[in-house]
């Protein structure tokens, strides 16, 4: 997926390597690939109760019993990862389980891969830091096809921070669009980070450029 694909690659850069720039067109990180094979699937989507059976191997409510409710973490700045701050996530239902039954006529090895059914749970995300520099309200959706496999993503616009946190100086550029996102896993353990992503035109080529802000690991 791309949120994977492009924050496991700049997760390991050095804090101070720079912004990465990362190219849309899948040259760099094969996000533009990912895209264009999701794009071959046909999408059936169907409300679920919390204890509905589907074809995968769980029903919603076991996914609801991992993620949901409150989680604490000593996150550290990725900028300056000596410094660490409380991070709370806390999470609640906020509307149906969607059951998609994904299909492709594509022959294709990594589409067929890509076309999985999954099912999606739409979530809302209390997000806060004990110095201030986070108190966000935000909407999120979970998206998993097995239960050692939970990706939880969640979006806002890096204006609308509610907090203290303001972009780093030597990191404001001339970008078209710039949002704050969270990305999060659930497997043995739930790690994830908080990251600044920016799209803009550079070189004529729109491209992706994304600097993690908090790494988080419970």
């Amino acid at each position: 997926m791309f949120r994977l694909t492009a924050l496991v690659w700049l997760a390991g850069c050095a804090p101070n390597d720079g912004p990465g720039v990362l190219s849309d067109t899948g040259t760099d990180t094969g996000t533009g690939g990912t895209q264009a094979v999701v794009s071959l699937c046909d999408d059936l989507q169907t409300p679920m109760t919390l204890d509905e059976t589907s074809s995968l191997d769980f029903i919603p409510q076991d996914v609801v019993d991992i993620v949901i409710g409150e989680h604490v973490f000593s996150a550290p700045w990725f900028h300056d990862d000596t410094q660490t701050v409380e991070l709370t996530l806390a999470f609640t239902l906020a509307g149906d389980t969607i059951y998609h039954d994904l299909s492709t006529t594509s022959e294709s090895t990594l589409a067929q891969a890509a076309c999985a059914d999954h099912i999606t749970i739409p979530v809302d995300i209390t997000l806060s830091t004990d110095d201030g520099a986070f108190a966000e309200t935000l909407r999120g959706e979970i998206w998993t096809r097995d239960l050692t496999d939970i990706e939880l993503t969640a979006e806002w616009a890096v204006q609308d921070t509610t907090g203290t946190w303001t972009t780093r100086p030597e990191h404001v550029w001339a970008w078209d669009s710039t949002q704050m996102t969270i990305y999060a896993t659930w497997d043995d353990t739930f790690d994830g980070l908080i990251a600044q992503v920016s799209e803009g035109l550079k070189d004529g080529e729109m491209v992706t450029w994304i600097q993690p802000v908090l790494m988080f690991t419970e």
